[in-house]
């Protein structure tokens, strides 16, 4: 070696890492499970405390109203539906009466059966503005409109369909 030249000395250091905690994805797992077990008890406690009537009012409220071109074990809501989109269930309607409970045979008074139809007049009206509202605009979007009376009120779905979708495919 040259005189006044000391030689370089490179020191590496290697970390060894003992395990530790083993990451953090088992705290993401374990907060999963403790809100689906949270959810479930509050489920059975819900079915536990409530009565026949609630229950039905909740699974109506989860029951689904309308499928387009509805797949294996998708219900449509006690209406069929073709493939263009347009709705082919009946169109009988309930009377609502204060109270939420559906006029029925020997329920009905004088009172009562002239609100339901003053209701039904306003639906029916309201229902024809709209559809000539649509046609005015002559836009095929138009079509993915569904209007349809239903024992809750009005119902206004908006739905993509084949030909005319909402948006552009892939955005």
């Amino acid at each position: 070696m040259a005189a006044g030249k000391e030689p370089t000395i490179i020191i590496k250091k290697i970390k060894k890492v003992s395990g530790g905690h083993h990451g953090g994805a088992w705290k993401v797992a374990y907060a999963d499970f403790v809100t689906a077990m949270m959810a479930f008890f509050l489920l059975l406690w819900l079915l536990s405390s409530t009565s026949e009537a609630q229950k039905e009012g909740i699974a109506d409220y989860f029951t689904p109203t309308t499928a387009i071109g509805s797949g294996t074990g998708m219900g449509s809501g006690g209406g069929t539906t073709s493939t263009d989109g347009t709705d082919k269930s009946d169109k009988s309607t309930v009377a609502v009466i204060k109270g939420g409970t559906p006029a029925g045979p020997g329920k009905n008074t004088k009172d009562t059966i002239i609100d339901a139809d003053l209701e039904q007049a306003e639906f029916d009206k309201t229902q024809e503005q709209i559809k000539q509202a649509m046609e005015e605009l002559q836009d095929e979007l138009a079509q993915n409109v569904l209007i349809k009376i239903t024992p809750e009120g009005l119902q206004i779905d908006v739905v993509d369909s084949d030909k005319h979708p909402m948006f552009n495919p892939g955005t």
